[in-house]
């Protein structure tokens, strides 16, 4: 029986997914046909996939005609950036979460990466979903990846060395873990701050001393780098104000992020958007992390 999956949107990371995916499926025998829409990868990448799989894949134009018929829908890391519209490389024709969830005919499953709330509640009683951004062992390969990807941006854009600098890291969940551990092995001076008390007790027992950017006064608050990786405002401007002013700030956590933009513009501070990273710096592990991620529920066809 022929396996119909539906990939819709992303970055250059769903093409090594999809390469991954066809050596699974070329492996065990199983015919498949792999419908696209929204990918963001190279013409060079379209091409070369439509040679050598040219019976198996179809780039389609819309939204409805990738997913009519699919067993499975892969959905990008994040599902969305703004809450509102599919994580689509083509933002000229967007497609709102609402369209996808309105569609009449949904497949049995949908796999993505963090799906928000309103889209869950909508299609729970038709579908199944799988949030690979809760699965262990894709975190973990993600936020290695990020981490690692981090470096470039930190190198990139400022004038210190990461030896020696004073680094204040927002969250210590599985990113804020991998990105203090890659630069305290580079010997910078690591801070952590998180609200919950069990990671700030995990960073404590790594070795990184807490700082609390809500105390009053500020001691001390001569970093030279702070990176976010906490997907909600935590940042105040009474803490803002008392950096140093090329104190550089990195934010990695998805929208809405832990910075506001025209606050740290007022305050003119160098804020660094970090999106996306390992889909810029490492999209061949990182797409092959979004396929182990699924293969579980492709093994149920």
């Amino acid at each position: 029986m022929s396996l119909c999956i539906s990939t819709v949107g992303g970055d250059s990371r769903q093409y090594y997914m999809l390469l991954r995916l066809f050596t699974y499926f070329s492996r065990i025998c199983q015919p498949v046909l792999i419908k696209c829409y929204g990918l963001n990868i190279s013409p060079e990448q379209q091409t070369g996939l439509l040679t050598c799989y040219h019976d198996s894949i179809l780039f389609c134009s819309g939204l409805p005609e990738a997913v009519k018929g699919a067993d499975l829908l892969i959905c990008p890391a994040p599902f969305t950036r703004d809450g509102i519209h599919l994580n689509l490389s083509d933002r000229a024709n967007s497609v709102s979460i609402s369209e996808l969830s309105d569609l009449k005919h949904l497949p049995a499953f949908i796999a993505g990466g963090g799906f928000p709330k309103h889209f869950s509640n909508s299609v729970k009683s038709r579908t199944l979903l799988k949030d690979y951004m809760k699965d262990s062992d894709f975190l973990n390969t993600n936020s290695t990846l990020t981490a690692e990807g981090l470096l470039s941006y930190i190198i990139r854009n400022t004038d210190c060395s990461i030896s020696g600098s004073r680094i204040l890291i927002a969250g210590y969940g599985h990113c804020g873990e991998q990105i203090a551990a890659k630069l305290s092995a580079l010997s910078a001076e690591i801070s952590i701050f998180d609200k919950d008390p069990y990671r700030q007790k995990a960073a404590e027992d790594a070795g990184f001393p807490f700082y609390d950017i809500h105390a009053w006064p500020f001691v001390h608050a001569d970093f030279d780098l702070i990176i976010n990786t906490i997907p909600s405002p935590v940042f105040k401007s009474c803490f803002l104000r008392h950096l140093k002013k090329d104190c550089v700030l990195f934010e990695v956590a998805s929208r809405p992020g832990g910075f506001d933009e025209d606050m740290c513009r007022g305050l003119s501070l160098k804020l660094i958007s970090c999106p996306g990273i390992p889909g810029k710096t490492a999209p061949k592990p990182a797409g092959e992390a979004i396929a182990d991620a699924v293969l579980p529920l492709l093994k149920q066809f």
